[in-house]
């Protein structure tokens, strides 16, 4: 099933409760190890949440220039291009864009990135969930602050 990011922004995310390993919270067909991931992804958002004093959409306004930045940067396209492809990445990113996360601009300039990515052999995208979409939301937080 696919989630829809704009249920959901960085400050709906502050008051969620964390998944745990073991707990009732658990989402159908999620192992512990997701639970982990998707608990630790709540932490690090409300921790680059805590560094921001101003948050308004678009959170991504430019992209920092720094060899840290571009290390984020290729760690977040290999993880969709790995999820969802080329064209799923691309779609994604357009969304991101459509509900505020990143400027026209930053999606333009993420699309040039791609072109330096080999494209894997998927044998069905299913699309990106909600733990997909939360862990771009934290991409997208990490490279803000680092701004």
């Amino acid at each position: 099933m696919t989630m829809n990011p704009r249920d959901y922004d960085i400050n709906e995310l502050e008051g969620g409760e964390p998944f745990k390993a073991g707990s009732e919270s658990r989402q159908a067909g999620s192992s512990a190890a997701d639970d982990v991931l998707r608990s630790n992804q709540y932490r690090e958002l409300m921790q680059l949440e805590a560094m921001t004093d101003d948050l308004q959409k678009p959170y991504l306004r430019s992209l920092p220039d720094s060899y840290s930045a571009e290390v984020v940067i290729f760690e977040w396209l290999e993880y969709l291009v790995g999820m969802t492809g080329f064209k799923g990445t691309l779609e994604a990113l357009r969304y991101y864009r459509s509900i505020g996360w990143i400027t026209d601009d930053i999606e333009k300039a993420l699309g040039e990135y791609l072109r330096s990515f080999d494209e894997p052999n998927l044998n069905e995208s299913s699309g990106l969930n909600r733990s997909n979409h939360q862990l771009s939301l934290v991409y997208v937080a990490k490279l803000a602050a680092m701004d």
